[in-house]
């Protein structure tokens, strides 16, 4: 059982400080390594998925949104369908 005491017309309980605190450190050890993960994985993946959208030559600071041009023309390529 968890111990209760009585401070100042409130009730708290040793347990559930305790487990604040837990949470604490478990979101102080995590949080570090997804906020890597996020910034070094996902990004450039919803960056890319972004740039789908897009003709661009790297070169130029402009690029020109196409919408579903370039996955039209990858799934009709018959190469596409060769290679997978």
């Amino acid at each position: 059982m968890s111990s209760v005491s009585v401070t100042a017309g409130r009730v708290r309980t040793s347990r559930s400080r305790q487990s604040v605190r837990e949470w604490l450190t478990f979101v102080a050890f995590v949080a570090p390594n997804l906020a890597l993960l996020a910034i070094f994985s996902y990004w450039p993946l919803v960056q890319n998925v972004a740039l789908s959208f897009t003709e661009w030559d790297m070169i130029s600071p402009v690029k020109r949104f196409v919408g579903l041009d370039n996955w039209v023309s990858v799934l009709t390529s018959n190469r596409f369908w060769q290679i997978a």
